[in-house]
């Protein structure tokens, strides 16, 4: 797990991080601590589909910072 203070907010193009799923993510999990995946609970009767990624690897595509 990684802890860390933000002191600022980045705004992002949502087009712009789903193009980078699209490309970069493939595969799923229920490893809920898992990177660059497909996250999902529907073994437990959930519908819903979450993919973390770390900031690095989409920091090229900030638009600002607040």
């Amino acid at each position: 797990m990684h802890i860390f203070e933000l002191d600022c907010f980045s705004i992002f193009y949502r087009k712009d991080l789903l193009q980078f799923v699209l490309q970069n993510v493939c595969d799923e999990t229920t490893n809920k601590n898992d990177y660059l995946m497909f996250y999902t609970r529907e073994k437990w009767g959930k519908k819903d589909v979450v993919v973390k990624v770390e900031y690095d690897n989409i920091k090229h595509l900030e638009v600002k910072k607040i």
